[in-house]
């Protein structure tokens, strides 16, 4: 489960539009077209899990830093 934190995600999807930007989103469930995200930066959201991290099947760079992660 995440809380709202005040850290960006970005996010760049393997799809001919690249780079989607930087949405606010409180968990890993919000985010719209996982299987196609290559890059994503969910930093300082004071995360406690990655729960739905394995629906991002093309993933090749992860940042999770900042989070409540153990």
């Amino acid at each position: 489960m995440c809380s709202s934190g005040g850290g960006n995600v970005s996010i760049m999807n393997s799809s001919s539009t690249g780079f989607t930007g930087i949405k606010q989103i409180k968990s890993l469930d919000e985010v719209a077209q996982p299987g196609e995200t290559i890059n994503l930066r969910f930093s300082d959201r004071k995360a406690v899990d990655l729960n739905g991290i394995n629906r991002f099947k093309s993933l090749k760079e992860l940042d999770v830093s900042g989070n409540l992660l153990t």
